[in-house]
């Protein structure tokens, strides 16, 4: 849910990044870390983290660089993950591996 909360305020973000990063991409950063923290395991908490902070200057800690690593990350985590039961989330893997190639290309 954490992840998903996440999402939904990057995506508000989105609206205007200029003014809104500066309001709500902390909030964003914490909504990851809080996942992260609820299960270490859960790849789709990295991926998150990289989709949102490569929009981000390198000067307020974001960029390529720590992207990959936290796509790079994702991805070993994508390969040990079982979902729980099959209502559990199973979403991420094939776009985290599509961001990973195209950021390694560039």
């Amino acid at each position: 849910i954490s992840v998903v909360a996440a999402m939904i305020l990057a995506n508000r973000i989105l609206v205007d990044p200029m003014s809104r990063y500066m309001e709500s991409g902390k909030e964003v950063i914490a909504l990851l870390e809080k996942a992260k923290q609820q299960d270490s395991r859960n790849p789709r908490a990295y991926y998150m983290q990289a989709r949102f902070l490569v929009k981000v200057p390198e000067g307020m800690g974001g960029g390529k660089q720590i992207s990959l690593s936290y796509l790079e990350t994702a991805v070993e985590k994508f390969k040990i993950f079982t979902p729980a039961n099959s209502l559990a989330p199973n979403w991420g893997y094939d776009k985290t591996v599509a961001m990973l190639d195209e950021l390694k290309r560039q």
